[in-house]
């Protein structure tokens, strides 16, 4: 009887090289999903960064949305003018309430097509999409190797 070494299943087994093969395939598609995430965040970021326009606004209001596990995300809802015409958003970019009033002036970037869309810094991409996208390519190494070694040993 032959062992698998990575995985300690036989490959007189079908069934648990079946099983392996499924979590393998699991693995391969949670790395690709945080891959996709990653890299969405990224290119929103940039998105901004290359056709962001920056403008003056002003801070109206925060808006506190809960985000699980007893954790708020605080935004600011800003006014600012576009072509001669007022608009009202809530930034994308979380902010720390300590930090803002309300009344005070932020420079803020919105895309031309899509003024709703409102940040307050263009082309940061920050640690989280770095860190997501980082992970899944080493999740999604480790099960791409894993369904590839139990490949060629059956």
């Amino acid at each position: 009887m032959t062992m698998l070494q990575t995985t300690g299943v036989t490959t007189s087994n079908p069934q648990r090289r079946s099983q392996a093969s499924t979590y393998a395939v699991l693995v391969l598609i949670l790395g690709l999903v945080l891959i996709g995430r990653g890299g969405w965040d990224m290119v929103q970021a940039l998105e901004f960064a290359s056709h962001g326009v920056a403008t003056e606004g002003r801070m109206v209001g925060i808006n506190s949305v809960h985000e699980g596990r007893g954790r708020m995300g605080h935004y600011a809802e800003v006014r600012y003018v576009v072509a001669g015409k007022p608009v009202q958003a809530i930034t994308e970019d979380r902010i720390v309430p300590a930090e803002h009033r309300l009344g005070a002036k932020l420079q803020v970037f919105y895309l031309p097509g899509d003024p709703q869309r409102v940040r307050l810094s263009a082309g940061t991409i920050g640690f989280w999409p770095w860190f997501i996208l980082g992970l899944g390519i080493a999740i999604g190494g480790a099960g791409a190797f894993w369904l590839l070694r139990l490949r060629r040993r059956a």
